[in-house]
């Protein structure tokens, strides 16, 4: 049983990698430069993003974990997961609800960027005794997310 494990352990990290570059790769091939750019001058869209994502995702974590009487790791791990609202499934949930791909794609390096530069900020604030340094958060985030996209 624990060989399994072990394989299973091993095999995560490269498997999730695949996946998301894949995901984002996709939503690459999917999108007009032009229609991204539409996307960004949508400035209230951007606006209820950002709201969203960095002030009600981590305040309904916060009533989620006081409500249900969660223990500490994961209440952090929630918090966390709050501060970086976009996922590697986003292409297959747009594709999904019929959603503009092209809004999609404009939306995932600007909360990339909103996450290297907020959840520093903000994790130390709400979890006691946490430090997050941008570039270690970067550096994946550039890798695993932009450039799948970019290409």
């Amino acid at each position: 049983m624990s060989e399994i494990m072990q394989f299973l352990e091993a095999a995560f990290t490269p498997l999730v990698f695949i996946f998301t570059v894949t995901n984002l790769f996709y939503m690459g091939l999917q999108v007009e430069i032009d229609g991204v750019l539409v996307g960004l001058k949508n400035k209230k869209a951007i606006a209820l993003i950002f709201v969203w994502g960095w002030v009600l995702g981590p305040a309904l974590v916060y009533l989620i974990a006081w409500v249900l009487a969660l223990d500490e790791p994961y209440v952090i791990g929630l918090l966390l997961s709050s501060l970086a609202p976009v996922t590697a499934f986003l292409p297959l949930v747009v594709e999904k609800a019929r959603g503009d791909m092209n809004f999609a794609a404009a939306l995932v390096p600007l909360v990339m960027v909103g996450t290297v530069i907020l959840m520093p900020l903000m994790a130390p604030v709400m979890i006691k005794g946490v430090t997050v340094n941008a570039w270690s958060l970067a550096k994946p985030l550039l890798l695993t997310v932009f450039l799948p996209l970019a290409i």
